[in-house]
């Protein structure tokens, strides 16, 4: 049975947000709405620093009601660097981080183990801070260690990517986070590929849930999913990726944490639960206003009762605290007009100019060329490779073995078992490519 009434009450919302306590907030609705929404939710909330994770380049509009906000864009006046570590525990910080690799870009088990090792090798051995070709480098030794050089191939590709472009300018550095006099940060995310925004947004709710009272996150659903949403990628991952998000957001010292994204069943039901007030724009559409209802309110209100109270859905917007309905006005409006231009500091990073086989391999090109010529003529038997460098270049076995191991982790070769129990090698089509590559350069 409906509730053939319902007292819907105005509140204040400063003096909602102004409790004591931490919050967890939701903000749900079509986009342009939502943000308005948000605009009066950062202008009512009591905090000093604020920072806003911005994946739909809207929040830059902000600018117009407050004087003080730092607009940065990675890649072009912010980066992250993610292999800064804290030193109170950086080894806790280095699994967190293999974590958010793994499960935002998708890696398997495998090459998340090797990252991990890779950075408490270096951890161990060079201090805290690191760059992506020092992780690089790491890896390819760490996989020659473990023998897992067929399952890093991904992830050095990924690497790779994050070495070059905006892509690379975004992650290559700490730059744009430090000294900064404004209280309200906008960080915009929203021109990045969706895994490379779901990576920075967790990365700086990591690495700065200690630093800001308030923290928006926009378009949350993507980071934490719920399972209709999740079917376009694989489950395991977006669901395991939900919890880490979870416990990131329960382990920050932000005052007030605000998920915002169109549809609250969109988000991961997990997440979900821990929201403390949500907010939304009055719908226009009577399906929206009836999930609302049915995922905020405890009573079976009639939506038909709510749409014929006479509320200018200009003025006010809905809050669900408690299983109650109430409505706040607008605190402030912002018109999404305007230029902002990011200054381009960084600039995209431009790839080496040297060709593959020496960055890989420096003065030993000439051999690794050798070798791929070597298996251009067919299939060989491994050990039978390896006494072709031993005798040919003069290079200790473990000397040969390194080589065609980073071949194999850069997937330049292909390694496989044959029916006599014996490893052959053969070269990829990738490795014809960088063979001829590095002949028309005038190597070999």
């Amino acid at each position: 049975m409906f509730e053939s009434t319902l007292n819907v009450m105005r509140v204040n919302l400063v003096d909602l947000l102004s409790n004591d306590g931490k919050f967890v907030l939701g903000s749900f609705g079509p986009l342009q709405s939502r943000v308005r929404v948000n605009y009066s939710v950062i202008d009512c909330a009591d905090w000093e620093s604020a920072l806003i994770i911005d994946s739909v380049g809207l929040y830059k509009y902000l600018r117009s009601a407050f004087d003080d906000a730092k607009l940065l864009k990675l890649g072009f006046n912010a980066s992250i660097n993610p292999f800064k570590f804290d030193s109170e525990d950086p080894y806790i910080e280095a699994k967190i981080v293999s974590d958010i690799f793994r499960l935002s870009l998708h890696l398997g088990e495998d090459s998340a183990r090797v990252l991990l090792d890779s950075l408490i090798s270096l951890i161990s051995k060079r201090g805290l801070e690191f760059s992506i070709s020092d992780i690089i480098s790491e890896v390819e030794s760490q996989s020659l260690i473990s023998r897992s050089y067929p399952y890093v191939h991904r992830l050095l590709r990924l690497l790779d990517l994050m070495s070059v472009g905006r892509i690379g300018s975004s992650f290559n550095s700490t730059y744009g986070f430090s000294n900064l006099n404004s209280s309200l940060i906008i960080v915009d995310v929203s021109h990045l590929p969706v895994e490379f925004r779901v990576l920075s947004s967790l990365l700086m709710l990591m690495k700065f849930g200690r630093n800001f009272d308030f923290m928006l996150i926009e378009d949350a659903d993507i980071i934490a999913p719920e399972m209709s949403r999740a079917l376009r990628e694989e489950y395991a991952i977006s669901f395991e990726r939900s919890i880490t998000f979870y416990d990131l957001i329960n382990g920050s010292r932000s005052r007030y944490i605000l998920l915002s994204c169109d549809n609250p069943l969109w988000l991961n039901s997990k997440v979900r639960a821990i929201i403390d007030i949500a907010f939304a724009p009055i719908p226009k559409i009577r399906d929206s206003l009836d999930i609302l209802l049915r995922t905020f309110t405890s009573k079976s209100y009639d939506p038909n009762v709510l749409k014929s109270i006479n509320v200018n859905d200009d003025v006010y917007f809905m809050v669900f605290r408690g299983g109650n309905i109430n409505l706040a006005s607008y605190s402030v409006k912002v018109e999404f007009k305007g230029e902002f231009e990011f200054p381009d500091e960084l600039k995209p990073l431009k790839p080496s100019q040297m060709n593959t086989l020496v960055k890989l391999f420096g003065n030993r090109a000439d051999v690794a060329y050798g070798v791929l010529s070597f298996l251009a003529q067919g299939v060989v038997e491994r050990d039978l490779v390896i006494g072709y460098i031993t005798g040919v270049y003069g290079l200790s076995a473990a000397e040969a073995k390194k080589i065609l191991t980073t071949l194999s982790v850069n997937g330049l070769i292909i390694e496989g078992v044959h029916r006599d129990g014996k490893y052959y090698l053969k070269i990829s089509p990738m490795g014809v490519a960088v063979m001829n590559e590095y002949s028309e350069s005038g190597g070999g």
